[in-house]
């Protein structure tokens, strides 16, 4: 089956296990996810088979991975933050202070140059993890048509993890053919090999952050 087959066959409800559990599917799930764009343009989106159970969870992560996101210096300035997920995240603050103690609690201060620093926030915290777990599995499902169990994924922020453990791969995935979805605030490039069982995958988000996520038996995960 070709990618454009299971895409077109995930969009129409073949698969009926969830991609995240074993569950039924009974819905779909969206990637990248709509608290991400947070407009009703006519933007392309993954779809992928989803139990409402994984849904529901992954809608209480994806408010505050998205507040991450929009809130990393290199994103602060792409047209929607600044129009339209910037205002809704102040909005969500005003309403729930707990989301902004939670943004606080694991904030942290970055140098940037001629002696300034600036508010940066902590990517490894539990609700990034599971945001970037679930973007892997989805993305490696609907590409490959593999299942990547849950539990076992690892991610990272910076270039650090991949220099060292596949040389420099940056400019592979960088210049290679880029999949874009949500009106190009999400691009990706990934891999994935039969015979190891890894995949390893390469996102940037509004154009500005990029993250690196893997998944292998024989990768060092923490």
């Amino acid at each position: 089956m070709t990618i454009a087959e299971r895409r077109a066959g995930v969009a129409n409800g073949m698969d009926k296990i969830c991609t995240y559990c074993d569950n039924l599917a009974d819905t779909v799930d969206h990637i990248p996810p709509r608290a991400l764009i947070r407009s009703n343009g006519d933007f392309e989106l993954l779809k992928v088979p989803s139990c409402s159970k994984c849904n529901r969870e992954f809608s209480v992560v994806d408010e505050i991975a998205r507040d991450f996101i929009a809130s990393e210096l290199r994103n602060e300035r792409h047209p929607l933050v600044m129009e339209v997920i910037g205002p809704a995240r102040s909005r969500a603050w005003k309403r729930s202070p707990g989301k902004a103690a939670r943004m606080a609690a694991v904030s942290v201060v970055v140098p940037v140059g001629g002696g300034h620093y600036a508010p940066a926030y902590d990517m490894e915290c539990p609700e990034m993890r599971t945001f970037m777990r679930r973007m892997m599995i989805a993305l490696a499902y609907t590409e490959f048509g593999v299942r990547i169990p849950a539990n076992y994924v690892g991610w990272d922020t910076a270039e650090s993890w991949a220099h060292e453990r596949m040389g420099d791969p940056t400019g592979y995935y960088r210049n290679g053919k880029l999949r874009t979805l949500g009106g190009e605030i999400f691009q990706y490039q990934g891999d994935y090999s039969s015979r190891t069982q890894r995949t390893f995958w390469w996102m940037r988000f509004f154009g500005g952050m990029e993250l690196y996520v893997w998944w292998g038996p024989n990768y060092n995960v923490n």
